[in-house]
């Protein structure tokens, strides 16, 4: 058995505004050392893939955060402030609001289970996840207001920190709601284990797996979970995906993007922790169908005619509806499942339609991203007829412009911007949509991967 401790960097502390020392020692004494102790609750290890002479080799993760105010250099400088405002971690600066050092009961009073341990909300333990290289994993909000940004549904910005963000389904994990470790958390050291030439030399070229025992309450009563994490080597980055396409096209007008991700065996992949699809588990891959759109609103000039309001509530809650309709129409009900049992592949496959929202001329997302290539324009008339104009191109625009009605039905919308036909042989708009009408994303997925699938549907 080897044990292995991470040094994760070291950092200088200091205050701002009504910062007092003792606010200082708080995070000395307890913010790095409970933080320590959240990433190390599930009780991780790395092992050998293959152990032929059977030496059992079990290495132990630890974490060490430390601030050091006699190095000259340290990693980071982390800046405890007073007020309102969300804690970040960069590279070189930090900053912490002061209460961060604690879990927040108030937020999160009672937290979440998982493997027999409590979890409830801890900034600064999400915070130093991101010292050990990890991204965010909950989505960026278009909404600018602060008291509504993130409230349900959230409206994805352009742009994400990666292309789909698909682990924004994951709602317990510790980098996206400040609660549990992940498996995957740890990636990035076993690859270090893996790839690391003196790590090689001392273990006989040994690949190492991330394992876990877990035990969680579902339908049935308590599980027991195995769990063997492990990614290969052209697939090696959890936040990439193995298969994408931007700007892909469908139909005479449909254009959208589709990221497909494999998924190590962690818990996102089974329903006891996260479940995708009710009464759906083993899933090892989630499809991305990700639609861009800038929303422009315009009042109606006619007689009495509606207006949109001197300030922007009305017009975000439109783009808000449209959002909970589709998540409501499509989420949580479509899979793929391949047809052969061969292990080449991707076997189970969520898909996750996700639209990605610009508000007018307010540039939300995140800076130095990935950015999308393609998007449409949609403006909002005020009046309520109901209608779908494609708006002709000219001379300084030529890309996809449409005119709708305050009334126009969203998955209509919709239909019209994934390619389908949107209205039926009376003229009126299709409400609805079926595994049928999205069979050209399963053969995009079988043309990607050389594989099989079978489209299944929930209802």
């Amino acid at each position: 058995m080897f044990g292995a401790s991470y040094v994760l960097g070291t950092a200088h502390l200091k205050g701002s505004g009504k910062v007092e020392d003792d606010d200082l020692n708080n995070f000395r004494k307890y913010g790095f050392s409970d933080s320590k102790v959240r990433w190390e609750a599930k009780g991780y290890w790395f092992e050998p893939v293959k152990d032929p002479e059977g030496k059992k080799i079990k290495i132990i993760p630890r974490f060490f955060f430390e601030e050091n105010q006699q190095i000259a250099k340290p990693h980071c400088i982390v800046t405890i402030s007073d007020g309102d405002f969300r804690s970040e971690m960069g590279l070189d600066e930090a900053k912490f609001e002061k209460s961060t050092f604690q879990e927040d009961v108030i937020i999160d009073k009672k937290g979440i289970f998982e493997d027999n341990k409590q979890f409830i909300w801890y900034t600064m333990a999400h915070e130093l996840g991101h010292a050990t290289g990890l991204d965010d994993e909950y989505i960026e909000p278009a909404e600018m207001d602060e008291s509504k940004k993130w409230k349900d549904p959230i409206l994805p910005a352009l742009p994400q920190w990666y292309a789909g963000m698909p682990y924004d389904l994951d709602v317990n994990s510790m980098m996206k709601a400040n609660r549990a470790p992940r498996l995957r958390h740890l990636w990035i050291q076993c690859r270090w284990l893996n790839e690391s030439p003196k790590v090689q030399a001392l273990t006989g070229n040994t690949v190492f797996i991330l394992r876990h025992e877990g035990e969680q309450i579902g339908d049935q009563g308590k599980k027991k979970h195995s769990f063997y994490y492990y990614l290969p080597a052209n697939n090696a980055n959890f936040y990439k995906p193995v298969y994408e396409e931007k700007d892909f096209k469908n139909g005479p007008h449909g254009k959208l993007d589709l990221f497909l991700y494999r998924l190590g065996q962690d818990e996102i992949t089974k329903k006891e922790y996260v479940e995708l699809i009710k009464n759906q588990s083993d899933f090892d891959g989630i499809l991305v169908v990700r639609v861009n759109i800038i929303w422009l609103f315009r009042n109606y000039d006619g007689i009495g005619s509606d207006q949109w309001g001197k300030d922007n509530s009305a017009k975000i809650a439109r783009m808000r509806n449209f959002q909970k309709s589709i998540h409501r129409a499509l989420n949580k009900r479509f899979w793929l499942e391949k047809r052969s049992s061969d292990k080449k592949n991707i076997s189970k496959i969520y898909l996750y339609f996700l639209p990605h929202h610009q508000f007018e001329n307010n540039k939300n997302g995140t800076t130095g991203c990935e950015v999308p290539m393609s998007f449409f324009i949609v403006t909002v008339r005020a009046d309520k007829p109901v209608f779908i104009i494609k708006v002709p191109p000219t001379e300084t625009f030529s890309g996809d412009r449409l005119t709708i009605g305050k009334g126009t039905g969203n998955i209509a919308i919709l239909r019209y911007i994934l390619g389908m036909s949107y209205k039926d042989s009376d003229n009126n708009f299709i409400t609805t949509i079926s595994a049928k009408d999205i069979e050209f994303i399963k053969t995009w997925v079988e043309k990607k991967t050389g594989s099989q699938y079978e489209l299944h549907s929930k209802r």
